[in-house]
Order: C-alpha cells, then structure tokens, then sequence
C-alpha cells in the first residue's frame, strides 16, 4: 500500500516558439503577421492560467499572463532568467528576496506590484484553485516587502522554488477576486497579448497587446492568433494541407509527409511501461529484471518511431534537456536467455501477466503495448493485452483508494508518463516513488530511493543535487520497476513560410526575446 501525498498530470507536450510566420498575410505594421491559424487537438473549456494541467492553457500562460521567471534555452542547458522579476536572492535555507518589475500593468488597468504577486502565488498553491502542480510548489507563505518586493518562505528547504514559479502565472487580484468567473472564462495578464471577446471552448483569438511593457524587446509572431479546436487528426491534417490553418498540433508520424513541413522537439516525459511491484509477478525482481532485458525496447522505438521522431530514454525519467538527466545510465542490453533462466529460477513459465494499455492517448501506445507483449510472449509468459477508455485507464494507474491508501490489483503493467514540466527530474521522480496513486516502486528493496529523493528535494547546491538525482536515476534504472520505452518527438505540422523553432517544456511563446 501507498499513502498519496499529492497528484500531478503526467503528461504535457512540448514548447513551441513561433519565431515568424507569414500566413494570411505579411502585413504587420512590426513585420509581423496578421493572423497566425492554428488547429488545436484539445478543446479550450478551461481557460485559467493557473490550471496548468491543461495543454491549451499553455497558449494562454505566458502570453496572455507572465510568470516571473521562465526558462532560456539558449545555452547548453536551460536556465531561469526574469520575467515579471528583476532578479532574486536567497536568505538563508528557507527565504528567498524576489524584486519585480516596476511600471507594469494588467490590460484592465491593475498594476502589477507586490501584492499582485503575493495574491498569485497565494492563488495557486490554494488546494481550492485546483492546479494539478501545486504540489511542486513548496511555498509556505509570501510577504509584500515594499510595492516592487516579495519575501517567500519555503516548506523546508527549496532549491527548485525559482523553477517552480516558471508555472505560476500573474493574475489581476481586483478582478479574480470581484468577477471570478468572469476571469475564468477570459483571463486578464500583463503579457504581449489579450483574448478577444466571444471566446468558446472550440475558438479563441489573441490580440496583440497595443500597451504591452516589454514591447521594444520582443518580436509577436502575428497580430492575432486564431486557436480552433480540431480534435480529429486527419482533420487538422486536412486544414493545414488546404490552407485553412498555418499550425496543426500533434500529428502523427504517418501523416509527416502530406503536411507542407513539419518541426519537432522532444517531449519533457518518457513513454513507459510501469511495473506493478505491488501485486502479481512483478513483485519478484527476478521477474522485473527477466523483461527488463529480455525486452528489446529500442528495436520497439525504432520500428515503430525511427530514430528521426524519437530518441532514447536511456532508462530514467529525466529527459537530457532536464535538470537532473544521468547521461551516463544506458539503455540495459537484452539478453532473451539469461531473461528466460530468470522466468524458470522465478518458477513463472508460462504465467499471465496483464498489460494495460489507454486508447488513444499515446500516439502508436496501442502498438507499444502490443509490441510489448509479443516479445513477452517470446520470453515464454503468457502475455495478455487489455486496451481501455481514457477512463478506465487513469483508474488503472491510480488503483483503489480507500482513507488515503492505495492499492493497484487487475494489471502487471501499464502504459504511463510522467511529465519533467519544470524542467527538473525532482518533479518526475516525485511522483513516481512519492505519490501513492502513481508509485508502485519496490521500496522494501530499494529504501534508499526516498532517502536520495529526499535529499535532493532539499539540497540547495545546484552541482550537489545534480550529482544526487543522477545517483537516483541509477537506483530506479536498477530496481527494474519500469521499462522505459522511449522519448517521443512531439511533431506540429506547418504551413510554408511558418518559421517554428521548438523548445522543450510545455510553453508557447508567441513574442519572443529579440
């Protein structure tokens, strides 16, 4: 059994920065285009900046609302610059001083000062905001210094507070406070652009902010940005081939070739096959390490990815553009026969496993899992495959909760993600050995996994927390409770002229730096 602690979503796509577009036009006054058109796989129902377990709020979080940091993609390795801040220093373990920018305005009229900042923050890690990230953010209070400074108080030790706050968006105190739902339904920020009235779950337009404060120092991608909910891929396929959209989020691999060009960037997740080491065969390690190398991911990830769309995920959740990746754990080798001994040492020939898998959420995931099991087959297991709603599929990685306890029974292993969105393994590797509703991990074996989890959750120097999440990446690669399959390439298809320069991470940025 497991006690949760929190939940997260375990799953985000990736960044884009739409550096230039030339679509129904090329007549912006700034050179920038009037109308960029994209076709979205999700719908816009929620809106909230601050609910950031929503992949369409995304276009919103940081475009219409700022955060006060956000990530630089420029060097090797990403790093926190200011935003809404100016800078940030820290006091001690637990207290960090954070200066704002000065002279900066929602586009109601409110100023963004102190207490806006302290209100957003207090607003997002209220349980009763409802953000599925909260959790990742350990801050215990917030105090206004003066009008342009805040001091925050951590829950323990904080290193990753500053990466933390890239999900916090700002949001207007006076209006979120007076007309709740009126800002749910049309958010209000200080960023570069606003929504425009009449906005539905199925479209909502962005307008250039005419006032916005950072204006001489980015570039917008378009006047306007037009969002469509297109929610069938052969039909945002279909829009882009006839011109009616400029961007169309999320095809699928076969359908890169009938798409005008197509860019990619790495998800923040790796695709994953996780163990059940509570209940079944897998709570044998001998069975865990038996399909560990008796499967042959890579050929799996090759075959049905290439090489092109996806790359290796090095067995661990952290992905090489997050803080944290060991780059120098490898994929296990596969050995099918010392994989079969193991079966017979385990007394397992020919016993049934289950394979859960969730239709329609991963891109070829049904595939994944079959692919799966046929090898599994081979081994000389009795492979079953179970395919089930979205639904059925999140009951089955939560398991059955009672008084705060959980318990999975019903599968040996299902298809699963676990999202990197603050660009560090902290956040991965919290949920899968943290949170009850997620983590199966054999911890009566592997006790020191919590022990490192916990020191680098709390270990302010940046080389030293590095060094321990890399030794935890080694320790969960070994205790075989997860067959990692690979790092998916998330593919947009765009029109001609549309010059799109992804990013990992789960933003979109549609003013970018000069």
């Amino acid at each position: 059994m497991k006690r949760l602690t929190s939940l997260s979503a375990v799953a985000m796509a990736a960044t884009l920065v739409l550096a230039a577009c030339g679509s129904e036009s090329d007549g912006g006054a700034d050179g920038a285009a009037e109308s960029l058109r994209v076709a979205l796989d999700l719908d816009m129902s929620i809106k909230d900046p601050q609910m950031v377990n929503d992949l369409p709020n995304l276009w919103i979080n940081g475009n219409v609302n700022e955060n006060l940091f956000k990530p630089d993609f420029s060097g090797e390795t990403q790093e926190a610059v200011p935003s809404l801040a100016t800078g940030w220093e820290t006091n001690g373990e637990e207290s960090w001083t954070v200066t704002l920018q000065e002279g900066v305005e929602f586009t109601n009229g409110e100023p963004f000062n102190a207490e806006a900042a302290k209100y957003s923050i207090d607003r997002f890690v209220d349980p009763a905001t409802g953000t599925g990230h909260a959790g990742f953010v350990r801050v215990a209070s917030v105090e206004v210094v003066d009008d342009y400074t805040i001091a925050i108080e951590t829950d323990g030790p904080f290193p990753d507070l500053i990466r933390s706050l890239y999900t916090v968006a700002m949001v207007p105190p006076e209006l979120v406070q007076d007309d709740p739902e009126s800002f749910k339904e049309k958010p209000v920020g200080t960023g570069p652009y606003m929504i425009e009235d009449g906005a539905t779950p199925d479209r909502l337009t962005l307008t250039k902010n005419p006032d916005y404060w950072n204006a001489d120092n980015v570039e917008f991608v378009a006047d306007e940005v037009v969002l469509n909910y297109i929610p069938e891929t052969a039909s945002r396929v279909a829009a882009l081939q006839a011109g009616e959209v400029d961007v169309a989020t999320r095809i699928p691999l076969e359908s890169a070739e009938s798409v005008p060009a197509t860019e990619t960037t790495p998800a923040t997740e790796n695709l994953s096959l996780r163990l059940n080491s509570e209940n079944g065969v897998f709570t044998d390690p001998r069975m865990r390490e038996a399909v560990q190398i008796g499967t042959d991911v890579e050929a799996i990830r090759q075959s049905l990815y290439t090489d092109e769309s996806s790359g290796s995920a090095y067995c661990q959740f952290a992905t090489p553009q997050v803080f944290g990746f060991n780059p120098e754990l490898e994929t296990p080798p596969v050995d099918v026969e010392r994989a079969r001994q193991l079966i017979a040492e385990a007394g397992m020939e020919g016993a049934e496993v289950t394979i859960v898998g969730a239709e329609g959420r991963y891109p070829k995931g049904n595939e994944v899992v079959q692919a799966v099991a046929a090898q599994w087959t081979d081994l000389g297991l009795d492979a079953q495959v179970e395919i089930v709603p979205d639904d059925a599929w999140l009951a089955a990685v939560l398991g059955e909760e009672t008084d705060g306890e959980y318990v999975h029974e019903g599968h040996d292993a299902i298809i699963l993600d676990v999202s990197a969105f603050n660009l560090t393994a902290i956040e991965p590797l919290t949920t899968a050995l943290t949170q009850g509703g997620v983590d199966t991990f054999p911890h009566d074996e592997f006790p020191e996994a919590r022990e490192l989890l916990e020191q680098a959750s709390t270990e302010l120097d940046p080389a030293e927390q590095e060094s321990i999440l890399q030794e935890l990446a080694e320790v969960v690669c070994s205790a075989h409770g997860t067959l990692f399959i690979g790092n998916l390439n998330v593919i947009w298809g765009v029109a001609e002229g549309v010059d799109i320069a992804p990013q990992p991470g789960g933003r979109v940025r549609l003013a970018e730096d000069k």
